[in-house]
């Protein structure tokens, strides 16, 4: 009996040893509403990194992973269960800062959909955290506009009066406040 349930865990220690997790991800745009293959993408926890390859990224290790990707610039919280096939879809920004160089003065504005944003605005992180908030009139920020990073801590305010940038303040992603810069 003993040498049985001894082969048993032996047999359960390897499967859970080799227990892999494959995920795919995907993006959903809200404002045209397709949904695409998103690649490449990067997982990376405690020093190693897995790439994707052809959408896909295997891992053996479950946990918090820190998911890198070409439409956001920080790093999003991202969390797999071990021994897993994954698919899932990240929803893409839908307010843009964007850069018009052809007009004169080059100018920067808010878009939202394409179009210049206006009144209140809010934009989220795939896992459901603020990213941006602001209210616009034709592009520019009321008074303020705060960006937060993917955890919910402040990231940045930016500052307007007359719909021009004033002052901008820099947060740690700790929340504690960096620095200032006045325009």
């Amino acid at each position: 009996m003993k040498k049985i349930i001894l082969i048993f865990s032996i047999v359960l220690f390897f499967q859970h040893s080799r227990a892999q997790t494959t995920l795919s991800l995907y993006t959903h745009d809200n404002c045209s509403e397709k949904i695409e293959l998103l690649s490449p993408f990067t997982l990376k926890k405690n020093g190693k990194s897995y790439y994707s390859v052809e959408n896909t990224v295997t891992v053996l290790d479950s946990g918090f992973f820190d998911l890198y990707t070409t439409i956001y610039k920080d790093p999003l919280p991202y969390f797999i269960h071990q021994n897993r096939i994954i698919q899932d879809t990240l929803t893409i920004k839908t307010v843009e800062l964007l850069y018009t160089p052809s007009s004169n003065p080059s100018k920067y504005y808010y878009a939202c959909c394409e179009n210049k944003c206006n009144g209140l605005q809010m934009d989220f992180y795939p896992n459901k955290i603020k990213r941006l908030e602001a209210y616009f009139i034709d592009g520019i920020p009321k008074r303020k506009l705060k960006l937060f990073y993917p955890n919910g801590n402040l990231k940045r305010i930016d500052k307007y009066r007359k719909q021009k940038l004033v002052k901008r303040i820099y947060y740690s992603e700790n929340g504690k406040k960096k620095r200032k810069e006045r325009f």
